[in-house]
């Protein structure tokens, strides 16, 4: 699974960062998540074409990708434990009913989990281990509301609950936060990203634009904030610099992302991409404050 890079493709203005293709298999990945020591990642693949997301794992370049010997498929990218020794993810059963379940690795020896609601999905674990949060339909006719756990999976309950739907669900890195995206105040029309602060059960209204923000990923340090948008046509990878709202498109034209997440370093921003004619593939782009003035200076000098 050798690298690509690509660059921005506008010549008359300096480079985007290069993003290259950590996975480039012929069969569609998605939703990278890596582990806490940066050396590995986890990641969806239907290497079977037959639309059934398997858990796989790779070094964190992409090197030596193994499909992890777990006999279900997977509805959402998985969230490592804090000690990387296991994972949680939320599986499609048989049956079509979605649960969670904490999975090894290596093994690929999967124990149930409680699991509020129904149909669970995106699950995100707090750095400190100790909470849990995903999305879930409180009933199978409702849309998806933002639930709160123990790590175990115990004493669920909503938070920030609205009608409208709301997904993806990520802590922040000091746990005292929950990020997700939601359609609460568009009448179900628009998706934008939220924070919801668990001591005092405020909630801030991240985005608003037209169009729909998604996937939302809090940076290790606390102060950059990388979501999705297609408010501008084809889904782009932004970053919100938290203290002053600045928000840059950090991600090359001519490419749909999705589901960015931060290595353990804030250094690599790993993301779902998609060209024509291919299929879903990872990709990862260098990521440094210094970095991110850059591409926002060239974005407000060349409208490039």
């Amino acid at each position: 699974m050798a690298a690509v890079i690509f660059s921005n493709g506008c010549e008359s203005a300096p480079r985007l960062p290069e993003m290259t293709l950590v996975l480039a298999a012929p069969f569609e990945e998605r939703e990278p998540a890596p582990s806490p020591d940066g050396r590995r990642l986890a990641f969806l693949a239907d290497s079977d074409e037959d639309r059934a997301n398997e858990l796989w794992i790779s070094g964190s370049d992409g090197a030596d990708p193994q499909r992890v010997a777990f006999k279900g498929a997977l509805a959402s990218a998985p969230a490592w434990r804090p000690d990387g020794k296991r994972l949680v993810a939320a599986i499609t059963t048989p049956s079509g009913a979605g649960a969670l379940v904490d999975i090894d690795p290596e093994s690929g020896e999967a124990s149930p989990m409680p699991a509020a609601g129904v149909d669970p999905a995106a699950p995100s674990l707090s750095r400190d281990g100790k909470l849990l949060t995903y999305a879930a339909r409180p009933t199978a006719a409702a849309e998806f509301a933002i639930w709160l756990a123990s790590a175990s999976g115990e004493d669920a309950r909503i938070i920030a609950p609205s009608p409208e739907r709301s997904f993806w669900p990520r802590f922040s890195p000091d746990g005292g936060s929950i990020t997700f995206f939601s359609r609460r105040d568009s009448a179900g029309e628009e998706d934008d990203v939220y924070s919801y602060d668990i001591a005092s059960g405020a909630l801030a209204r991240l985005t608003q634009r037209r169009g729909h923000d998604f996937t939302p990923a809090p940076a290790p340090d606390g102060k950059y904030l990388a979501y999705v948008t297609n408010g501008g046509g084809e889904p782009a990878l932004h970053v919100l610099h938290l203290p002053s709202m600045k928000d840059c498109r950090f991600s090359p034209q001519g490419r749909a992302f999705a589901h960015p997440s931060w290595s353990a370093d804030g250094e690599l921003l790993f993301a779902t991409v998609r060209s024509a004619g291919r299929p879903s593939d990872i990709a990862v782009l260098p990521f440094s404050p210094r970095r991110f003035q850059a591409v926002c200076a060239m974005a407000q000098d060349s409208g490039c």
